[in-house]
């Protein structure tokens, strides 16, 4: 192995505590439990060195040996990682910030200070990565063993420019004390170091995993599974919901509301559909059949022919009956009078060759739809959309009395597919479309919108691959996740806001020269750990959501 692998290995030693983006998916810090126990060694063997150095002050050589042991105990792994990224011209790495604000503390004459921030960091760091895994852990026995949502959250953009900038502002900090506050060489330079060791971005982006994690753990627990924090992240994208007509009407069968006959009266024409249909297993003759309010006579019933998606042609008491659709009643050469052809949810039927009447079925509207639809539009949604399978207009009143501002009807699954690729496709790219599925029996894959919702039973769960898998039947969960995910979107900014604020401060002190680099560690890292503690709050979003602001003391 040659000198540049080597380095290799042992500069990787240095991510175990310290990346949070290196094991992302699982948010799990430490990943190498040998690693981790072999850092801790280290860790104790420079904390000893260090209580070493308090006997041996007055003999200054020994003391700077012991120091640079302590150092390279805590810390050699990241002079590796620096020398690395340095040859791959990576210069923006946190390592090579950490390892270049040793050597200005160093040429700074303040080696005691550069070997305790090294130590302090990385206990630090491990503290962060303890409570951290710890969380994680804590989350998955609360919710059960079901938790597998993928956190595959990425960093913002603009993350990857706070490490230059805080080298620019360092270079800053060192001449403004320098020629500003006519401060020395080494007070600046002290400065300046005092500045790079808060270009650590951990602040800024463990909290905000954390409290995403979080929050998936809080929706198992009320009912909804997340299969991942990019879904519920493109929750706060979503201004348009389609709903599959199986979302918003009844689970219980349609009604039948009217009775329309002009040859016979309606108890007769409901009594010879009921028995026509007594054999059929489709939803429609079943609403008939409970509609009529006696009980079926078998013996009446001669012979029957299920016609599939039209309905049945019957033979009872030697009458040939028809019930089904228009269709059906074209396919029989049955002729209907123009004043009952309509697109309602109408089922004709005809005795004889002859047509007797229609019956007119009417869908109903599930219990949970107008607070989940209520929700909605209050949570910024600007287009509802209804499809319908159906082959009649049978939620067009539910559509229009949930002022869904489209409404697809007669639509086969292929035709489904097709127009939630337009619909997706006319949204800006910043938008997201949400659809709705109640009643889906199969999902092996994700429709053409950006995030899929299925109601289903717990049970069931491993057979769907949509994106959210509500868990009860209630429909008023999706929304309630909308709100879930503006709220933990919320604290992720209260987070940034701790920690941006911390190293403001930070640097402002180490401007005026009143701070050395180990208490800008430990202050940045008390207030990470202060925001991965407040972002266990985005577990309990069923709860008032409450904010930093909400905790302090009210003015009288």
């Amino acid at each position: 192995m040659n000198l540049s692998d080597q380095l290799g290995q042992f500069a990787a030693m240095c991510f175990e505590a310290d990346r949070p983006d290196y094991d992302a998916r699982r948010l799990k810090l430490f990943h190498d439990e040998g690693n981790s126990r072999v850092l801790l060694i280290r860790l104790c063997i420079a904390v000893a060195l260090m209580i070493l150095t308090l006997f041996i002050q007055t003999h200054v050589f020994l003391w700077y040996v012991v120091l640079i042991l302590a150092a390279l105990a805590a810390g050699a792994d990241y002079f590796a990682s620096a020398v690395i990224c340095i040859t791959e011209r990576n210069y923006f790495n946190g390592s090579v910030c950490v390892a270049l604000a040793m050597v200005l503390a160093w040429i700074s004459g303040n080696p005691l200070d550069a070997a305790a921030f090294i130590v302090l960091y990385r206990i630090v760091t491990m503290l962060i990565g303890y409570v951290t895994d710890r969380t994680a852990e804590s989350m998955r026995a609360a919710v059960g063993s079901d938790l597998n949502a993928s956190t595959d959250l990425l960093a913002p953009d603009w993350l990857k420019w706070i490490t230059p900038c805080c080298m620019i502002l360092a270079v800053v900090v060192f001449f403004l004390r320098l020629l500003v506050f006519r401060g020395g060489y080494s007070e600046s330079m002290r400065s300046a170091a005092s500045v790079l060791v808060i270009a650590n971005t951990a602040s800024l982006v463990i909290a905000r995993a954390l409290t995403w994690y979080c929050a998936i753990g809080g929706a198992y627990r009320c009912g909804v599974m997340v299969r991942s924090v990019r879904a519920l992240q493109k929750l706060l994208q979503t201004r348009a919901v389609v709903l599959d007509d199986s979302s918003i009407t009844d689970a219980d069968l349609p009604t039948v509301s009217a009775i329309k006959s002009a040859k016979l009266n309606s108890d007769l024409l409901l009594k010879l559909a009921a028995h026509a249909e007594s054999q059929s297993e489709s939803r429609t003759a079943r609403a008939i059949i409970a509609a009529y309010p006696d009980d079926i006579n078998p013996s009446l019933i001669e012979k029957t022919l299920d016609i599939p998606d039209n309905g049945v042609e019957s033979y009872v008491n030697g009458l040939r009956i028809c019930v089904g659709t228009r269709e059906l009643m074209i396919l029989k050469g049955i002729t209907i009078p123009d004043e009952d052809i309509t697109d309602d949810y109408s089922v004709y039927v005809s005795v004889a060759d002859k047509y007797a009447g229609k019956l007119i079925l009417k869908e109903g509207k599930s219990a949970d739809t107008d607070a989940a639809m209520h929700a909605f539009r209050k949570h910024g949604i600007d287009s509802l959309t209804v499809l319908s399978g159906a082959q009649n207009d049978s939620v067009a009143s539910i559509a229009r009395d949930l002022k869904a501002e489209k409404l697809y009807a007669k639509l086969t699954a292929e035709e489904k597919e097709t127009l939630l690729t337009d619909l997706q496709a006319a949204r800006p790219r910043e938008e997201s479309i949400l659809y709705i599925q109640r009643a889906s029996v199969s999902h092996p894959k994700h429709s053409p919108a950006d995030l899929d919702v299925c109601m289903i039973s717990p049970e069931n769960s491993g057979q769907f691959d949509a994106d959210l898998l509500v868990l009860k039947d209630d429909l008023a969960l999706v929304p309630d996740m909308l709100d879930a995910a503006r709220w933990a979107e919320n604290l992720c900014v209260e987070a940034f806001g701790i920690g941006a604020i911390v190293k403001i401060l930070l640097v402002a002190l180490a401007l005026f020269g009143v701070t050395t680099m180990w208490f800008n560690i430990v202050l940045d890292g008390a207030a990470l750990l202060t925001t991965l503690l407040l972002s266990i709050r985005a577990y309990m979003f069923d709860q008032p959501h409450k904010l930093l602001q909400d905790y302090l003391p009210k003015k009288s």
